[in-house]
């Protein structure tokens, strides 16, 4: 996960590889057909994204995984819209990476699995909200500078609060 932050991460989420492929090679196959930056080929593709919050979760690494979910994001970038191109309330499929030149414009919004996941690693390994087969476990991860938080969650008819 450190070479994650170092190589892969940026101001707009994680990216899928890098560097980009730029010349094609059919031994390692169609990835590097696709122009250096997007989609497959070294883009921020949202949808695996969370599990980097749940990996960095899983180390007791509350401040990456808060950085690498606010990277991400929609929300915070806000203020970069004239570069994202895109609704600030919805998760992209990908956002085009650093090997591009329109580095952070995101492209085809609600065409993804992202908010789904999005929501499974933050309620679950962030906020440590796991419902198992049995019983409820509740074991959060947040950064440190995080006072406390407080959740409720409904399941199987109890109420659970976190304070």
């Amino acid at each position: 996960m450190d070479s994650v932050d170092k190589y892969l991460y940026t101001p707009y989420g994680i990216q899928l590889n890098a560097p980009s492929y730029t010349v094609p090679d059919d031994d390692i196959g169609f990835v590097t057909r696709v122009y250096p930056g997007l989609k497959e080929n070294g883009s921020i593709f949202s949808r695996p994204n969370p599990w980097a919050w749940a990996a960095e979760c899983v180390l007791g690494r509350g401040d990456r995984a808060m950085k690498f979910y606010d990277a991400l994001c929609p929300y915070y970038q806000n203020d970069k819209i004239e570069i994202r191109e895109a609704e600030p309330y919805s998760y992209c499929q990908f956002i085009m990476g650093r090997d591009h030149t329109a580095f952070g414009r995101a492209r085809h919004p609600f065409m993804t699995g992202t908010g789904g996941w999005a929501y499974f690693s933050a309620t679950r390994y962030m906020l440590g909200m796991k419902p198992q087969f049995d019983h409820f476990d509740i074991d959060p991860c947040v950064p440190a500078d995080w006072k406390k938080f407080y959740m409720i969650r409904e399941w199987r008819g109890a109420r659970m609060e976190k304070n």
